[in-house]
């Protein structure tokens, strides 16, 4: 009788061990698909960019201290230093956007409106990621 309890309690045992390995391996992938679905939005913005550069170079000429500091950050932004060269990026497109206020006829250009405002909803969808993204890693960590 002693044995059945002995092997119960093994089994018993190993069915929660392989529970929480399972419940691990679930939120380490989730945290990967958090990560992969930020990284996508972050590459289409990062697509973006150069067309919004091009369409602002028209109107701003001397503006290119602003656009040149754009398209660098843009270039620097690799992956290992991904997040910390977005928040760069996405300083640089504030400060942009700042300029082409100053400009009444890029403002009214259609095709600058169609990219700020596929920017925007952009950045949107990155805040939204990331948010989806921390609360994985939370959920993971505890």
């Amino acid at each position: 009788m002693a044995i059945y309890i002995v092997i119960g309690v093994v089994v018993l045992s190993l069915a929660v061990l392989l529970w929480g390995y399972n419940g691990l391996v679930r939120l380490r992938n989730k945290v990967n698909e958090a990560f992969a679905t930020m990284d996508v939005l972050l590459k289409k913005r990062f697509d973006l960019i150069p067309s919004l550069v091009e369409a602002v170079k028209g109107y701003a000429h001397h503006e290119t201290d602003v656009l040149v500091d754009v398209t660098n950050k843009r270039t620097t932004a690799n992956r290992g230093a991904q997040l910390k060269g977005e928040v760069k990026i996405s300083d640089a497109l504030k400060e942009l956007f700042v300029v082409a206020e100053d400009y009444p006829e890029l403002k009214a250009n259609g095709n600058f409106l169609k990219l700020q405002e596929q920017l925007v909803r952009m950045e949107d969808e990155i805040s939204l990621s990331r948010r989806y993204y921390n609360g994985s890693v939370r959920e993971y960590n505890d």
